[in-house]
């Protein structure tokens, strides 16, 4: 019972902290004063979860050089980004709602 319990505990944290930006991205400020999510070659299969992040706006999200193939519905909920880049993975499916989140905020898609 008590080793069903550590199994279940252990991979709850794990995919928490997988699918989490927070934990695989770097978020920062450049010196022109845009702020930025830098997720790029992180060996990623999927989106990360953006929604713990509330009324901040990004200039930048950086997806480039991952293993992503597939983008879901709402995969960018909470996000409110100017720029996305997910150049160099090899996408297979997008939902045709996938950016509904970013429709009033995304400018560039590379």
């Amino acid at each position: 019972m008590y080793i069903l319990f550590f199994f279940m505990t252990f991979i709850r944290i794990f995919y928490c902290q997988i699918n989490d930006f927070q934990t695989i991205c770097q978020a920062g400020i450049r010196q022109d004063n845009t702020n930025y999510i830098h997720c790029g070659r992180k060996q990623l299969i999927e989106i990360p979860n953006f929604t713990r992040i509330t009324n901040t706006f990004y200039d930048e999200l950086v997806l480039n050089d991952n293993q992503i193939i597939e983008i879901h519905s709402n995969a960018f909920q909470g996000l409110r980004v100017k720029r996305l880049n997910l150049s160099g993975n090899k996408m297979r499916f997008v939902s045709s709602d996938a950016f509904i989140e970013l429709s009033n905020y995304l400018e560039e898609l590379i």
